[in-house]
């Protein structure tokens, strides 16, 4: 009964199933690839169209993915000429999304990051905490937002959607995979963490880029399900509104 009247309470149970660990550059090979291999493709498409690139990290936790993603861009920038990228960030977590605003962490969130990245991106603060640079702060958002029923942002070039699929049930996966379909542009790429993999209905709408960094692309047509032909046309529908 408290749940049914107290929304701030159930806010607070759905977190309690959703805690990871977190830290800057988790799966530093991934990051690594990401940014020699991922990020000139998304300049490219940005620039041809006078545009900047946006990323939705969904289920940002306490913020060290999408920092750690306008990290990356912000010194590719640095020999990418014109590149800005806006990073989107949601979680269901209010406390998280709390501690990822405020942008402070402790030195063990940050034992993946290089000396001279941390003297660039961080400052140090009295009490022995790291605070994240006003520029790596500018280029991201917080909003709360629970995936299976948050209304996604639109025109994402990449989604990053990394170890928080496998706390939702088989048919909400789905339904948020579509989700991240309709909401990314054309080829525009999807994310998943390193111990997941793309799997059953949400292959019709993605293909792989790069397997072992769990990297995948938006198909420009859905590959069509001859077992479900309602569902094929639904999921036609849900293409040409993307």
């Amino acid at each position: 009964r408290l749940l049914d009247s107290d929304a701030t309470e159930f806010q607070a149970l759905l977190a309690t199933f959703s805690i990871n660990i977190t830290e800057f550059f988790r799966d530093f090979h991934f990051y690594e690839a990401f940014y020699s291999k991922i990020i000139p493709e998304l300049y490219s498409q940005a620039q041809a169209l006078g545009r900047e690139v946006r990323v939705w990290s969904a289920g940002c936790a306490s913020g060290e993915e999408p920092y750690t993603i306008a990290l990356l861009f912000a010194e590719a920038a640095e020999s990418l000429q014109g590149l800005r990228c806006k990073v989107i960030a949601t979680d269901v977590s209010a406390k998280a999304l709390d501690t990822a605003r405020a942008g402070v962490y402790a030195q063990a969130s940050l034992k993946n990051v290089p000396p001279e990245i941390m003297a660039k991106y961080f400052v140090r603060t009295a009490d022995g905490k790291y605070q994240v640079s006003p520029r790596l702060k500018a280029m991201t958002s917080f909003e709360q937002g629970n995936l299976s029923t948050m209304t996604p942002p639109k025109a994402i070039d990449a989604v990053f959607c990394r170890n928080v699929l496998m706390y939702f049930d088989k048919e909400t996966q789905n339904k948020i995979q579509t989700k991240f379909y309709q909401s990314l542009r054309s080829r525009g790429f999807f994310i998943l963490g390193q111990s997941e993999a793309l799997m059953g209905e949400p292959t019709r709408m993605f293909e792989t880029v790069m397997a072992r960094e769990r990297i995948y692309r938006r198909k420009e047509s859905i590959t069509p399900s001859p077992s479900s032909p309602a569902s094929t046309g639904n999921m036609r529908q849900q293409q040409e509104a993307a």
